[in-house]
């Protein structure tokens, strides 16, 4: 009980982190993400993470290949990136957070929560313009980290 609230606060700290980094700069740090990975793989294996170890494996991999995948049919058609690989390495931290059935809707949920946002600021969608995706990714994942602590702490 105590670990996995530890371990809950240390995954909020860096998303936070995250989220704040990517806004101000663009970036994602392979330290931060990588080391999210890394801890959720460990926690997962020792049994006191949010999955089992290998739907945070699997989780992992398909958090990352699905936005590179996009990435890479972007670039086939049009010679240029079209999201960061820091952001294929946070949903592949957090599909080893969560597990491989919550890529898609930790995904979906960002995604959704990034379209609104900038449908509301700005009245219209500019395609043109560069938007940190990382933001939104780390809300859906705190949101989807603060539903699974309290579902498992009623």
């Amino acid at each position: 009980m105590i670990g996995q609230t530890f371990y809950t606060l240390i995954l909020l700290s860096c998303l936070i982190a995250l989220a704040w980094i990517d806004r101000k700069t663009l970036l994602l740090p392979n330290p931060l993400t990588l080391g999210l990975m890394l801890l959720a793989m460990v926690a997962n294996f020792f049994g006191f993470g949010y999955c089992t170890f290998y739907a945070g494996l699997f989780g992992a991999i398909f958090g990352f290949g699905l936005i590179y995948g996009i990435d890479a049919i972007y670039y086939a058609f049009n010679k240029k990136r079209s999201i960061g690989m820091g952001d294929a390495k946070l949903l592949g931290a957090l599909g080893a957070i969560f597990g491989l059935g919550t890529v898609v809707p930790l995904f979906f949920v960002a995604a959704l929560g990034c379209l609104l946002l900038h449908l509301v600021q700005f009245r219209s969608f500019r395609p043109a313009s560069v938007i940190a995706f990382g933001p939104y990714l780390c809300g859906a994942g705190m949101s989807f980290l603060m539903y699974q602590w309290w579902v498992l702490h009623r």
